[in-house]
C-alpha cells in the first residue's frame, strides 16, 4: 500500500513540477535556495536509554520556488545524517520531500495542493508533534493535502481541505495505519474588520493495523471561534467545541465497539515588538500515535525572542505535553516538559551561529517511571538562496 501511495506522490510531483509553466502565460520569478546545517551536540541521555555521547549533525537541504501572478509552486528536500561517537549503531539518515502548489483560478477561487514523504526514525516526531518517548524504528510516512479556498463575498470566506496519509513502521512493536478526512473553515469578518469569527467542521477515519487485532477509528470534530488583531502587533486566536469518536475494533470474542465524547479547543497569541517577540499556544486534540490508537493531546507551548543588537538574539521556548489513550485497548498516559534556550549570532542575512540547551523531563503517568536528559549543541547554519 505505501509503495502504491509513494509512486502516486511522486507523479503527482512529477506533474506538478513539468505542467507548472503551462498553468499560465507570462514570467515568473524562480527561487533556488541550497542551504546546510552543521550541529555539534552533546547529549547525556540518548534516546533515554542511559548512555551519553556526542552526536555529529549535518542536514542539507534544497528549496525550489516558482512566483507567477496568480500561482506558486514550492518543492523541498531535506537530509539530517546523523553519526554517534561511540554508539555507531544509532547513526541514521532522515529524508524529507514535499510539494506545495496554489492557483487563483479567478479573484474568488483558489485552489492549492501539499504533499510530502518522510523515511525518518520515530523517536524526534513523536517527541516533538506529542511529547512521547518512542522506541527508535525506522518509519515511513506520505501525506497529500488537496485544498479550496472559495470567497463568498468580501466579508466571508469558505475553505475546504483534505487528508490523506500512509504511514508504516519497521518495528511490529509499532501499528501501519491508514489516515482519511476532511475539514470545512467558514470565516465571517466583522464591521471592523479587526475580528473574524471562524466555524469550523470536520471528520476522519483512522485504520490501525496491528498484528492481533485491527482497529478502525472515526473521529467527528466541531468548533466556534474568533480571530482578532488586537493592534498591528498583537493577534490572537482562539476556537473550541466537541469531539465525538467511534472505535470498532476485534476481540477474541468478536468485534466490539465503543463511543467516547469531548471537548477540542486551539488558542494562540502572538505579539511581535522592535525588540521582543512573544508567542503563546494551546491546543487540546485527537491525533493518531505511536500508541496504536488515537490520543488525546493537550498541548500548551511559547516562545520569547529578544534582539540584543542586529546580530545578537536571545530565544527561550518552553512546552508541555499530555498524552493519553481513551482506553480503547490500554490505558496510557504521560505527560512532558521542555525547556530550550538559545543565543543566535548572524554573521550574514544567511550565515548564523547558535548555541543552545534542551532539557527534557517525561513521566509514565500509569507506572510513575520518570526520565529526563540534557543536551548541549553548537549549530552553523548556511543558506545560499539565489533569484532569476
Amino acid at each position: 500500500m505505501l509503495k502504491r501511495f509513494c509512486c502516486l506522490y511522486r507523479v503527482l510531483l512529477c506533474l506538478a513540477v513539468i505542467g507548472f509553466p503551462a498553468m499560465e502565460a507570462g514570467a515568473a520569478e524562480y527561487t533556488v535556495t541550497p542551504s546546510l546545517k552543521l550541529r555539534e551536540t552533546y547529549d547525556d541521555n540518548v534516546f533515554f536509554k542511559g548512555d551519553d555521547d556526542f552526536e555529529h549533525l549535518a542536514s542539507p537541504a534544497l528549496e525550489i520556488g516558482v512566483r507567477k501572478d496568480t500561482s506558486a509552486l514550492n518543492v523541498s528536500c531535506g537530509w539530517e545524517i546523523s553519526k554517534y561517537a561511540q554508539h555507531n549503531e544509532l547513526d541514521t539518515v532522515d529524508q524529507a520531500y514535499g510539494l506545495s502548489t496554489k492557483a487563483f483560478l479567478n479573484p474568488l477561487l483558489q485552489i492549492g495542493l501539499s504533499g510530502e514523504y518522510v523515511a525518518d526514525y520515530t523517536f524526534v516526531s513523536a517527541l516533538e508533534e506529542s511529547g512521547l518517548l518512542a522506541e527508535r524504528t525506522k518509519r515511513k510516512r506520505g501525506t497529500l493535502g488537496p485544498s479550496v479556498i472559495l470567497v463568498l463575498d468580501p466579508r466571508n470566506t469558505l475553505r475546504g481541505d483534505s487528508l490523506f496519509e500512509k504511514t508504516q513502521y519497521q518495528s511490529d512493536r509499532y501499528s501501519d495505519y491508514w489516515m482519511e478526512g476532511f475539514n470545512v473553515t467558514w470565516t465571517h469578518a466583522l464591521l471592523e474588520k479587526q475580528t473574524g469569527v471562524i466555524f469550523e467542521a470536520g471528520a476522519y477515519l483512522v485504520d490501525f493495523d496491528r498484528p492481533d487485532e485491527d482497529l478502525r477509528q472515526y473521529v467527528y470534530r466541531g468548533l466556534a471561534g474568533f480571530e482578532h488583531r488586537l493592534t498591528e502587533t498583537v493577534i490572537m486566536t482562539f476556537k473550541a467545541g466537541g469531539s465525538h469518536t467511534k472505535s470498532d475494533f476485534r476481540e477474541s470474542n468478536g468485534r466490539s465497539d465503543q463511543e467516547d465524547s469531548g471537548f477540542v479547543l486551539n488558542g494562540s497569541v502572538e505579539w511581535k515588538g522592535e525588540r521582543m517577540s512573544l508567542s503563546a499556544d494551546i491546543s487540546r486534540d485527537l491525533t493518531p500515535s505511536i500508541d496504536e490508537e488515537i490520543i488525546i493531546r493537550d498541548r500548551v507551548r511559547s516562545g520569547l525572542g529578544y534582539r540584543f543588537t542586529e546580530k545578537l538574539r536571545g530565544n527561550l521556548s518552553g512546552a508541555y505535553y499530555r498524552s493519553k489513550t481513551q482506553r480503547v485497548l490500554e490505558d496510557k498516559k504521560r505527560h512532558t516538559f521542555v525547556v530550550h534556550p538559545s543565543m543566535a549570532y548572524g554573521f550574514t542575512k544567511d550565515i548564523a551561529l547558535l548555541l543552545g540547551y534542551g532539557y527534557t523531563w517525561s513521566e509514565n503517568e500509569v507506572t510513575s517511571d520518570t526520565k529526563d536528559r540534557n543536551r548541549v549543541f553548537l549549530e552553523l547554519s548556511m543558506a545560499w538562496p539565489r533569484q532569476y
